[in-house]
C-alpha cells in the first residue's frame, strides 16, 4: 500500500505552491555602476601621471622614471579595458546570449594581466642594455615626479579599494595601481640616493627590479582568469566533501555527471545527476531537490542544476551514460 501512486495522492494538498522563474533581486548591477564610475576617475588621474613622467623621463634621462611611466600607461590601458568590461558585463542576457556578457570582465582581466607582463619584459630588456654603462640622471626631476605619482596613484588606490574586493576585473586594476604606487616609492628613493651620492647605477637596478616584480605579481591573477575561462572547478571546491554530503541524504543512491565551474569570479555553478533509491512522485522530488540544492549552495555555489534519476542499477553501476 506504499506505492508511489498512493503517496502522490496523499501528498497532494492546497499547500502546493507554484514555483517562480524570477530570480532574487541582487545589487550586482549597483556594484558595477559604482565600480566603473570610480575606474573612470582613476583613468583621468593616471593619464596625468603618464604624460608627466614621460616628459620628465626624457628630460632627466631616467630609465626607471620612463619605466614607471610605461607602467602607468599600462594602468591606463588596463583601466580603460576594465571600464569597458564593467559596462558590457551588465548588459542583459538574450535568447542567443543566455549568459549575457558576464565573461567580458574575465576577458578584460586577462587583457590587463597580459599587458602588465608585456610591459615588464620590455622594461627588463631595456634595463639589461644599460648594465655596466649607467647614465647620469637629473635626480631632482625624478624625485618630484615620483612624488607626484605616489600621491596620484595612492588616491586612485583609495578610490577603487572597496569595489576591488568583490570584482576580479576591478581587482586587477587595483593591482596595477597598488604596484605602481610601490614602484614610485622606490623610484623616489633611488632619486634621493642619486642626488646625495651619485649612485646612477641604482636607476638600472631599480628598472630590473620593477620589471621582475611586475611579471611575478601577474602570474597569480593570470592563473585565476585562465581557470575561469577554461571552466576549471573553483579553487575552494572540495568534491569529496560535497559528494559525501549529497550521498548522506537518505533518498540518494548515487551522484554522477558532476560539473562545477565559475561563470565569473563571484558566480559559481554546479550541475549533476542524482540517482534516487525509489520511484518518488513529482511533489516528493521537488522537496528532495530543494534539500540537495540547499546543501550545495551552503558550499558556496550560487546556481545549482540537478537532474533526478530513478533506474534499476545492474551490478551497482548507475552511471552508464557518457558525459
Amino acid at each position: 500500500m506504499n506505492s508511489p501512486l498512493i503517496r502522490c495522492f496523499l501528498n497532494s494538498s492546497p499547500k502546493w505552491k507554484r514555483s517562480s522563474f524570477k530570480e532574487r533581486p541582487m545589487d550586482h548591477h549597483d556594484h558595477h555602476h559604482h565600480g566603473t564610475n570610480r575606474i573612470g576617475i582613476t583613468i583621468a588621474l593616471n593619464l596625468i601621471i603618464t604624460v608627466a613622467q614621460v616628459v620628465g623621463g626624457l628630460v632627466s634621462g631616467s630609465l626607471s622614471l620612463l619605466s614607471d611611466a610605461a607602467h602607468n600607461f599600462s594602468d591606463v590601458i588596463a583601466l580603460v579595458v576594465s571600464y569597458i568590461g564593467g559596462v558590457i558585463s551588465v548588459k542583459p542576457s538574450t535568447d542567443a546570449k543566455t549568459f549575457g556578457y558576464k565573461r567580458a570582465e574575465i576577458i578584460a582581466a586577462l587583457t590587463n594581466v597580459v599587458s602588465v607582463m608585456f610591459i615588464g619584459v620590455t622594461i627588463l630588456v631595456e634595463a639589461v642594455k644599460r648594465v655596466g654603462d649607467p647614465v647620469k640622471v637629473n635626480s631632482s626631476v625624478v624625485i618630484w615626479l615620483a612624488a607626484l605619482s605616489i600621491v596620484m596613484n595612492g588616491l586612485s588606490v583609495l578610490i577603487i579599494q572597496k569595489p576591488s574586493k568583490n570584482n576580479l576585473n576591478i581587482r586587477s586594476a587595483y593591482l596595477h595601481l597598488f604596484t605602481d604606487m610601490l614602484t614610485s616609492v622606490a623610484v623616489m628613493a633611488s632619486g634621493i640616493a642619486m642626488a646625495l651620492w651619485q649612485w646612477y647605477w641604482l636607476d638600472t637596478v631599480l628598472s630590473v627590479a620593477i620589471s621582475v616584480y611586475l611579471i611575478a605579481t601577474s602570474f597569480k591573477l593570470l592563473s585565476a582568469t585562465l581557470s575561469i575561462l577554461m571552466l576549471f572547478a573553483p579553487s575552494q571546491y572540495d568534491p569529496d566533501k560535497l559528494m559525501k554530503l549529497i550521498g548522506a541524504v537518505d533518498e540518494v543512491l548515487d551522484v554522477h555527471h558532476v560539473h562545477a565551474w565559475q561563470l565569473t569570479d563571484t558566480q559559481f555553478h554546479f550541475e549533476g545527476h542524482v540517482v534516487i533509491r525509489e520511484d518518488l512522485c513529482l511533489s516528493e522530488t521537488v522537496e528532495l531537490r530543494k534539500r540537495i540544492k540547499d546543501l550545495i549552495r551552503k558550499q558556496g555555489f550560487s546556481h545549482v542544476t540537478l537532474e533526478l534519476e530513478y533506474e534499476r542499477c545492474v551490478d551497482g553501476d548507475c552511471t552508464k551514460e557518457n558525459d
